[in-house]
């Protein structure tokens, strides 16, 4: 296999096992891959926990739904779980939801004037009456914290925003239809965060056991990342293990052949990447993750250089100039993509400029140093010209020139999600038997005017009879919080030492609203838990739930900066797309330049390109003939087939200028580079993470149709235009 191939899987590796040991060097947040205009709003579904709740899906193939069984094993084997949930139906009492309920019945003060006396009793009476019956501890101490019955406002609220329209029982969402019932659930930790989520994945199965029930699928960020994470784990894995076998026959082979060393040329490279690592983290402060697993394989474009020179003769001065322009020209494109607004695109940049320009320098130096272990007898290879195959690099120059007409790249993030086939169809039978609708979503920050801004919302929403979800429908402003907690202060001061019943059994109430604190949302560092769903390092958040077109219009001309999910994830392709139409003309230019000002002549410069644009065009034709996709991965992998073919196309055109033709150790570097290229990326393509399949796809079919172009498609364009000079001499 390719080397650079092989480290690239194998970083790919390392960077999703990093995560155990997790070095304070090492980034894997997604705010890297976002300009800082962006990342705020593209990052909600990662920043607030009011889009953390996760579905599993079960259905009941007979009968009635066994709701008690299935409640009292939900509560089983979910409490060994506890400490990775925030709220679940089955865990009522426990954990962070436990916590957030005595914020919620401490502030019902701050919420709600005093009731009028009678009304006031009535309360009292019903919760004394709930005591009177025999219930379990934790529900007789939880009704002590709450004779307003603030639960029950608890309750209604979070019904308001579940967004299905099945059956509520207790928590469970049901479809009678098929016999589905929704168990919900909310982490209590980012989505990217999966460690100890495929252990909430074991309880789901084990509930399923106990009560009968067979898994649909699930739902939700947290899982959809230990699904993505899990499909990577397995491709690498089986990649890798091919990899290897390659590498290993490879070397076997070229031992057996005699030319082993050229090996070597891979330990020679090993201490550029290190300083190029070393260099990113001084600039950056940390080496993302996306970093290691592109700029290592990137920065192994080099290696094409040390197999160049290998295979050379001893005076291979010529060689080297034209290593210097492959070089020059390569960072030329690196060089543009460090003006652009995505932060990982700019460390991928840093990172491969290092590593180019050491790895080249390592490569010469070793040149010098060991001459007698650096230079290699090629082999004696010879490309006959062929009709079929100049003419196939036609085809795949006409493609290339249509490209921009063919290619329609999905540069969402969402093109990068892998689905397997039972998360893709419990998703779509939701957003269809469930009638879910996505909400419209605005971020506000925080300022002086935030808590009037927030109840001008709620207030317009009732207005409207439109649905919305923000602070201001779980805590009013800070004059109306006050106005509440005066109107309780008689009495919380008749119950400070009454020893009434009401007095007593209550207690644990009285003492925690004397404690009840006016919130200034515009001021305060901490907020309660029941509203930490929808804060952010002081943003917070508003969910719309137009129940049609006109309340969606609506809305939009009233707060024109709320916006769909999708709309708000196209940010980050409208960002790339906008970026990318001129950064790839802009780096083409500068490299034509470059091979003008080597070449001095515009049409052997063209030429040299030609290697480029036929693995341009063989992508092109094999994503249309398969019918595959394109997205942000395929881009990246167009800008390394781009790099090391231009190489291919600078070392033909300068042996051809030096008046060999057709030498064997240009033969040699360019089918040995090539072809275990070819190998290497080819077990991509079968990857099922999209990612990876989208890179093996653009590297594979560019590495191909690059070597058709470099074998049959430059020389022949040559050899015409040196025709072509001697008819006009």
């Amino acid at each position: 296999m390719r080397l650079r191939g092989l480290v690239l899987f194998c970083l790919l590796f390392l960077s999703l096992g990093a995560r155990a040991a997790e070095p304070t060097w090492y980034d894997r947040s997604n705010e890297a891959l976002l300009p800082a205009n962006l990342d705020k709003k593209i990052l909600i579904y990662t920043d607030y926990p009011a889009f953390w709740w996760n579905f599993a899906v079960v259905e009941f193939k007979t009968g009635e739904i066994p709701w008690g069984p299935l409640r009292k094993a939900c509560e089983r084997e979910l409490a060994g779980v506890s400490e990775l949930i925030r709220t679940s139906p089955c865990l009522p009492f426990q954990g962070p939801f436990a916590a957030l309920l005595k914020d919620w019945s401490r502030d019902y003060v701050l919420r709600h004037p005093l009731p009028a006396p009678t009304d006031l009793q009535a309360k009292y009476d019903a919760g004394l009456a709930k005591a009177s019956l025999p219930l379990p501890p934790e529900i007789l101490s939880l009704l002590r914290t709450d004779p307003m019955s603030a639960l029950d406002e608890l309750q209604d609220l979070a019904k308001s925003r579940a967004g299905f329209s099945f059956e509520n029982h207790q928590g469970f969402f049901y479809d009678p239809a098929t016999k589905r019932v929704l168990m919900p659930l909310q982490v209590d930790r980012k989505p990217m965060d999966v460690a100890g989520v495929g252990a909430v994945k074991d309880a789901f199965t084990a509930i399923c056991k106990d009560v009968d029930c067979e898994i649909a699928g699930y739902f939700g960020p947290h899982f959809s990342s230990l699904e993505n994470e899990m499909q990577t784990r397995r491709d690498v894995d089986v990649v890798s293990m091919v990899g290897w076998t390659i590498l290993i026959l490879s070397c076997v082979l070229f031992t057996f052949l005699g030319r082993g060393r050229v090996f070597l040329l891979f330990f020679a490279m090993v201490p550029a990447m290190g300083f190029a690592g070393l260099f990113t983290y001084l600039i950056f402060g940390k080496i993302h993750g996306l970093t290691l697993a592109f700029g290592p394989s990137i920065s192994g474009l080099a290696i094409d250089y040390g197999l160049h020179g290998a295979f050379a003769d001893k005076d291979d001065r010529e060689i080297w100039r034209a290593n210097l322009l492959g070089l020059c020209t390569t960072l030329c494109i690196f060089v543009v993509i460090l003006f652009s607004q995505l932060p990982i695109l700019r460390q991928i940049a840093v990172f491969s400029i290092f590593g180019l320009s050491f790895s080249y320098l390592f490569l010469y130096a070793f040149k010098l140093k060991a001459p007698a272990l650096f230079h290699l007898k090629p082999f004696s290879l010879k490309f006959p010209p062929s009709k079929i195959m100049t003419g196939l690099a036609g085809v795949f120059l006409l493609f290339a020139a249509l490209s921009p007409l063919l290619l329609k790249p999905n540069l969402s993030l969402q093109a990068l999600n892998f689905e397997s086939p039972a998360t893709r169809h419990v998703r779509e039978w939701l957003f269809k038997a469930g009638e879910w609708k996505a909400p419209l979503i605005q971020i506000q920050p925080r300022s002086q005017t935030l808590g009037i801004s927030l109840q001008e919302q709620k207030d317009w929403a009732d207005q409207q009879h439109i649905k919305s979800e923000s602070a201001a429908r779980y805590l009013p402003s800070p004059e109306l919080q006050s106005r509440n907690l005066a109107s309780w202060a008689p009495e919380l001061a008749r119950h400070q030492n009454a020893e009434t019943p009401i007095g007593d059994f209550f207690e644990p109430f009285w003492r925690d609203a004397r404690e009840a604190q006016v919130w200034d949302l515009s001021q305060a560092n901490t907020v309660p838990r029941y509203l930490r769903d929808l804060e952010s390092n002081g943003q917070w958040l508003t969910l719309w739930f137009p129940s049609s077109a006109e309340q969606s219009d609506l809305i939009r001309r009233q707060y024109p900066d709320a916006a769909s999910s999708i709309e708000i994830l196209m940010l980050f392709s409208k960002t790339l797309a906008s970026e990318l139409l001129w950064m790839i003309p802009l780096a083409l230019l500068i490299s034509a330049v470059f091979l003008y000002l080597y070449f001095s002549s515009l049409q052997r410069s063209l030429f040299a390109l030609v290697p480029c644009l036929t693995g341009l065009g063989c992508f092109t034709v094999c994503l249309l003939a398969t019918g595959a996709t394109m997205s942000f991965i395929t881009i990246i992998g167009l800008i390394m087939m781009f790099s090391f073919s231009l190489d291919y196309g600078i070392f033909v055109v300068s042996a051809f200028e030096s008046g060999e033709s057709d030498p064997d150790s240009l033969w040699t570097s360019i089918a040995f580079a090539a072809t275990t290229n070819i190998l290497g990326f080819a077990p991509l393509i079968f990857a099922g993470h999209p990612a990876l399949q989208h890179l093996g796809q653009s590297l594979f079919w560019g590495s191909l149709g690059a070597l058709i172009g470099t074998i049959w498609g430059t020389p022949f364009l040559l050899t015409r235009f040196k025709s072509w000079q001697k008819a006009r001499a």
